[in-house]
């Protein structure tokens, strides 16, 4: 029963790879152009979706949508980094 449960949680974790291994996070100057463009919303748009304190973004893109990486502090204080749309 274990051995089948580490399969497929291993096998989930591959499927998701090619995804997140092309994503690309934009450099300052290009996430102004994307932003300017109307091509993706400001980070202040998308704040309130973050429960705790952003110690860091970043406006990355897989594909022709775009998303924040974001680190979060929480209020326990507890770091993780979350993903969240940034395409309007």
């Amino acid at each position: 029963m274990r051995t089948a449960l580490v399969s497929m949680l291993l096998a989930v974790m591959l499927a998701a790879l090619p995804a997140a291994a092309d994503a690309k996070c934009l450099t300052n100057k290009e996430a102004r152009q994307v932003i300017a463009r109307g091509d993706a919303v400001r980070l202040s748009s998308v704040r309130q979706k973050v429960r705790g304190e952003i110690v860091k973004a970043r406006l990355c893109q897989s594909g022709r949508r775009y998303f924040y990486r974001v680190t979060v502090l929480s209020k326990k204080g507890k770091v993780r980094v979350q993903r969240i749309g940034a395409s309007p």
